[in-house]
């Protein structure tokens, strides 16, 4: 529902405007006008936290609803990490932009359900009504599709934040841990094989998708994925298990996309090495010739 501009005041009406012209910069954010984009953010006056919240809001939106987009987010988030605004609660304290998006995606990350969830679910285990049952039934399968899609897409954003160094391999690692526990990973065996709970496990091949070949070389990483793929291996070679073929592929699609990252990991060293043996061979022939001609005799002596 619009509000009437002459029902606010002056100060609500620069901030409605203010609302209106950030939703239309985010709206036509891509790749390609990144840089423009930013152009216009930065022209925008963000001065107070009331503003500075409608950002981060609009752009994890953006990232939720269109997930392909969640690099561009990110960067976007680097380049306005550095904003700072007065608390509306304590003028003599600061808010942050960086602070402030980090903090709504960790909410994100740790939120299992949402009040919609939580709210059917109450309203679906207070009826007896079978007809009414099966109408909320509907509804919070549509609702739980819709916090998974939105579970899947944080992971993403956050994965990207992370490859342009706003978050640390130890924040990774808690996050991969968190979904591993979650997911039912730490504790699954194959005498118990229905434990998994797949939503994790997509959440967790997308993060691995996304920071995989970072993370392989972030000193907290290294020593974790070969445990972390080893439990997930396990996992595809069980037969026995309530893993659909829509999560399982995707389960297989990380582990080949990790070992086509070492392989050509593998191939750029030999490449290199290769190329310092010839370049100490032509050093060494190099010397030689010129010891070959600092021996010749001199006839001027």
């Amino acid at each position: 529902m619009t509000i009437k501009k002459e029902n606010l005041s002056d100060d609500e009406i620069k901030t409605q405007e203010f609302g209106e012209k950030l939703t239309d910069i985010l709206d036509k954010l891509t790749t390609q006008n990144l840089n423009i984009s930013l152009k216009k953010m930065q022209n925008l006056e963000i001065n107070n936290q009331k503003r500075l919240e409608m950002v981060s809001n609009l752009l994890l939106e953006k990232a939720i609803k269109e997930p392909h987009f969640s690099n561009v987010c990110a960067a976007m988030i680097q380049k306005l990490s550095l904003i700072t605004v007065p608390s509306d609660n304590n003028p003599e304290q600061i808010v942050n932009f960086r602070g402030l998006v980090i903090s709504k995606c960790q909410n994100l990350f740790e939120t299992e359900k949402t009040d919609e969830q939580e709210k059917i679910e109450k309203e679906l285990a207070g009826t007896n009504d079978y007809v009414k049952k099966e109408e909320l039934r509907m509804i919070l399968d549509e609702e739980n599709k819709k916090t998974q899609l939105r579970a899947v897409a944080i992971v993403r954003l956050i994965g990207e934040v992370y490859k342009l160094k706003m978050l640390t391999g130890k924040i990774m690692g808690y996050c991969i841990n968190k979904l591993l526990e979650t997911g039912g990973l730490n504790q699954w065996h194959e005498s118990l094989p229905n434990r998994l709970d797949e939503d994790k496990l997509e959440c967790l091949c997308q993060l691995l998708t996304t920071i995989g070949k970072e993370f392989e070389n972030d000193t907290y990483g290294r020593y974790q994925l070969d445990d972390i793929f080893e439990k997930i291996q396990q996992i595809v070679n069980f037969k026995s298990n309530n893993i659909s073929s829509r999560v399982k592929c995707k389960i297989l699609n990380v582990i080949q996309l990790r070992a086509q990252n070492r392989a050509e990991e593998r191939s750029g060293t030999e490449d290199k090495q290769q190329q310092e043996q010839q370049k100490k061979k032509k050093k060494k022939k190099r010397k030689k010739k010129e010891a070959w001609w600092l021996d010749f005799p001199n006839e001027d002596k």
